[in-house]
C-alpha cells in the first residue's frame, strides 16, 4: 500500500508540472497531500512545515544556493565568467570538450545546488544555437557529479563508510571505475551529436601565456573556495561569504552596488524550493514510509541482491539526497547482508547513485533544469540510460 501511495504521489508531482506550476509549489502541495493519504491533520502537518522552515538544514541550504547566487552575480558583472569561457575557448578551442569540464570542476566543491553555479558557464560556452535546453542541462548535470564516487569530501561516501565500519580508502578502491564508467557513458548519450565548431576559437594574436593568465584570474574565487575548504578546512557558507566580500573589496563596491547585487541574486522561488524538498523528506520520515520498504521487499520475496539494489535506489529516487539514502538504507543493508562485502555495498551505493540522478527532488537537477528553462521529464530521460549502465555495471563488478 506504501508503494501505492507513493507512486500516487509522483504521478500527482509530474502532472503538477505539465500544467507549468512551479517545482517549488508543486512540492509543497505534493508534501501536504502525502500527510493527508497518511492520515496526518491539518495541524500535524502544519507544524512540520513550520519545523522545516526552521530546521538547520533547510537554511543552511538556501543560504548556500544564495551565496552561489550572488558569486555568480559577481563574477558575471565583473566578466570573470566571460575570462574563463574566452580563455578555454583559445586554449582548448572545441567548445564540446569545454562544456563537460566546467561543470566537472565544479564538481570538485560538494555542495548542495553547486550545479547552479556551472549553469552560467555551460551556457556562455556553447557555440550551437540549436542546442536544447535539455542537452545543455543534461551535460551541466551529469558531469557535475562524476566525482561522487570518487571524493572522500562528498558526504554519501563518508556516511556509508562510517556506517560499514569499513576505511574510506578501501572503499574509494571498489568505487573508482564507477567515475570512468560516467565520464565514458556520458559521451555517446549527453554529448554525442553536438556540432562540430565552424572554426577553432584558439587566438593566434593573444600568447597562451596571457590566456592562462586571464583563465587564472576568472576561476581565482573558485579555486579560493577551493583552497578554503580543502587545507583550511573552511565550512562552505564562510567561505563563500569569505570570497564575496573580498570580491567586493577588491572591485570596490559601494553600499548601493552591494544591495543591488543582494537584490538581482536572491530567489524566493529557490528558496520555497529548498523548503518543498525539505518538506517532502520529512514528510517521509513521518509517515515512516522508508522504514517500511523492507518489509514490503521481504513480502514479495525479493531476493537480498535486489533489495541492496531497490532500497538505496528508492530512498534515493524519493529523497533526491545522498546522505539520505546512505544514512537510511546502509544500516538496514548491513543487517541484512550480515558479512561486508564490499563490492555488494558498492553495488548499493551505485543503486543510491542512480536513484539520486533521475530524482525530481535532486537540488541540482531542479536547479539546472529552472536555469535552462528545460523539460524536466526530458532532462531525466537523457541521464536514464547512462545511470543504468553505471548500475549494470555495479552488478557486473559484483558477480565477476
Amino acid at each position: 500500500m506504501a508503494l501505492v501511495k507513493l507512486l500516487a504521489i509522483f504521478i500527482l508531482i509530474i502532472v503538477l508540472l505539465r500544467f507549468k506550476i512551479h517545482l517549488s509549489y508543486s512540492m509543497i502541495i505534493s508534501s501536504v497531500i502525502l500527510g493527508l493519504m497518511f492520515r496526518l491533520d491539518f495541524f500535524s502537518i502544519g507544524r512540520i512545515f513550520v519545523t522545516t522552515s526552521y530546521e538547520s538544514t533547510t537554511i543552511r541550504t538556501a543560504g548556500i544556493l544564495t551565496l552561489i547566487m550572488v558569486l555568480e552575480n559577481i563574477m558575471r558583472n565583473r566578466n570573470m565568467l566571460s575570462k574563463i569561457v574566452i580563455s578555454l575557448k583559445s586554449l582548448i578551442g572545441d567548445y564540446r570538450v569545454i562544456m563537460p569540464i566546467l561543470p566537472a570542476f565544479m564538481g570538485l566543491l560538494p555542495s548542495a545546488g553547486g550545479a547552479l553555479f556551472s549553469a552560467p558557464l555551460v551556457e556562455d560556452t556553447c557555440e550551437d544555437d540549436s542546442i536544447s535546453p535539455e542537452r545543455k542541462s543534461a551535460i551541466n548535470y551529469w558531469y557535475r557529479h562524476i566525482w561522487e564516487c570518487v571524493l572522500p569530501l562528498y558526504p554519501a561516501v563518508i556516511i556509508t563508510t562510517e556506517v560499514l565500519g569499513v576505511h574510506l580508502i578501501d572503499f574509494i578502491k571498489v568505487l573508482y571505475s564507477f567515475s570512468i564508467v560516467a565520464v565514458v557513458t556520458g559521451i555517446p548519450f549527453i554529448t554525442l551529436g553536438l556540432k562540430k565548431p565552424v572554426k577553432t576559437s584558439k587566438s593566434k594574436n593573444f600568447k597562451m601565456t596571457n590566456h592562462l593568465i586571464q583563465l587564472c584570474i576568472g576561476i581565482s574565487p573558485i579555486v579560493s573556495i577551493l583552497l578554503l575548504f580543502f587545507v583550511f578546512d573552511i565550512d562552505l557558507v564562510y567561505g563563500l561569504f569569505i570570497v564575496i566580500v573580498a570580491l567586493w573589496l577588491v572591485y570596490k563596491y559601494s553600499w548601493e552596488q552591494i544591495k543591488s547585487s543582494l537584490k538581482e541574486s536572491v530567489s524566493l522561488k529557490i528558496i520555497l524550493l529548498v523548503l518543498g524538498v525539505m518538506l517532502f523528506k520529512n514528510m517521509l520520515e513521518v509517515t515512516n514510509i522508508v522504514t517500511e520498504l523492507p518489509f514490503v521487499f521481504e513480502r514479495l520475496g525479493i531476493p537480498p541482491v535486489w533489495v541492496v539494489i531497490l532500497l538505496p535506489f528508492l530512498v534515493g529516487f524519493l529523497t533526491g539526497m545522498s546522505q539520505a539514502y546512505a544514512a537510511i538504507t546502509f544500516p538496514i543493508l548491513v543487517g541484512l547482508n550480515g558479512d561486508i562485502n564490499l563490492r555488494l555495498m558498492a553495488l548499493g551505493f551505485i543503486s543510491g547513485y542512480g536513484g539520486i540522478m533521475i530524482s525530481p527532488m535532486h537540488f541540482c537537477l531542479v536547479l539546472t533544469v529552472d536555469y535552462f528553462k528545460a523539460r524536466l521529464e526530458k532532462v531525466i530521460a537523457m541521464v536514464l540510460i547512462p545511470v543504468a549502465i553505471m548500475i549494470g555495471w555495479g552488478y557486473l563488478l559484483y558477480v565477476l
